[in-house]
């Protein structure tokens, strides 16, 4: 009696591990902060820093469907707005929060700061 009681324990417990390690497998949660835009799912993914009430790099070339990441290292609220049109609108970033943008077409795309007049920046998608 002991030994199929033991055997109907074991294989329930399998079945709630198999199940418990499926569920885990689906999980599509992400870990990154990220303003108006979907997770990365281009080929290559690019970093800009705010440090210093300056973008680095200040130009940055990469291919169309490439992902670029804004992040803000200063104290201060930043922004990355587009010159013209709407291509980049971040909301204002404080300190340690990003920013990030699937370029799915090509061509050349200033910003600024909207808070800080001197800070500019381009992308050039390609």
């Amino acid at each position: 009696m002991k030994a199929a009681f033991a055997k109907v324990i074991m294989l329930a417990l399998t079945a709630l591990a198999g199940a418990w390690i499926v569920q885990g497998c689906g999980s599509k949660s992400n870990p990154m902060t990220s303003n108006n835009n979907p997770p990365p799912s281009s080929s290559h993914f690019h970093s800009i820093s705010i440090q210093g009430f300056a973008f680095s790099p200040a130009s940055l070339t990469i291919a169309v469907g490439d992902t670029v990441k804004w992040t803000n290292h200063d104290s201060a609220a930043h922004t990355a707005t587009s010159d013209t049109g709407s291509e980049l609108a971040s909301s204002q970033l404080a300190s340690g929060q990003t920013y990030q943008h699937v370029f799915t077409a090509a061509g050349s795309f200033a910003y600024h700061c909207a808070v800080h007049a001197s800070m500019h920046g381009s992308v050039k998608a390609q």
